[in-house]
């Protein structure tokens, strides 16, 4: 909570003399010095985002992690609604494959990933075609498991077991007794 407050004040300031650039000067530059400005300021939006989710995963982590049946349906649609505008302005797609299974999660926790899994399809895709979203979910005997694909740009396979290794499940033999 406390880094992500102090990380306000600066990243505001950075953000407001951008505006500031972009409102007053930005006629007065070439096309590389817009183009610059342009990705300073999308880059301070990033980094606001990236505040308020660890501000918001500080508050999560005070309370209880709930285990609750989360209808996906209401979720979709409360993701379509956040994401409605941008998916509009980029002609992206976002598929929902039907029917949707009801897993147990915590319901703000699920929420927040697939957030932030949509976020990333539509950040970093490809600059040419249209971005593709697709989300599903399937029941089986072990749970649901819910799926997002997009046409991305995707991870270089070299770069797999470095990023994926956070996610690597827990060694059975160094659990402690």
């Amino acid at each position: 909570y406390s880094v992500s407050h102090d990380l306000r004040a600066p990243l505001r300031a950075v953000s407001g003399f951008a505006q500031i650039l972009s409102e007053r000067y930005a006629a007065r530059l070439d096309d590389r010095g817009r183009h610059y400005l342009d990705n300073v300021i999308e880059a301070s939006q990033r980094m606001t985002t990236l505040i308020e989710d660890l501000l918001h995963f500080s508050r999560t982590g005070r309370g209880a992690v709930r285990d609750l049946p989360v209808p996906l349906a209401p979720v979709m649609s409360h993701l379509a609604s956040i994401f409605n505008d941008r998916i509009a302005q980029m002609g992206a797609h976002l598929d929902v494959a039907e029917p949707l299974a009801t897993p147990r999660a915590d319901p703000v926790l699920l929420e927040r990933v697939l957030v932030n899994l949509i976020d990333n399809a539509l950040t970093y895709r490809c600059q040419t075609g249209q971005p593709r979203i697709r989300l599903s979910s399937i029941r089986d005997h072990e749970g649901v498991t819910i799926s997002v694909a997009d046409n991305g740009i995707g991870i270089a396979p070299e770069f797999h077991e470095k990023i994926f290794q956070v996610f690597a499940q827990f060694d059975e033999s160094k659990k402690c007794s």
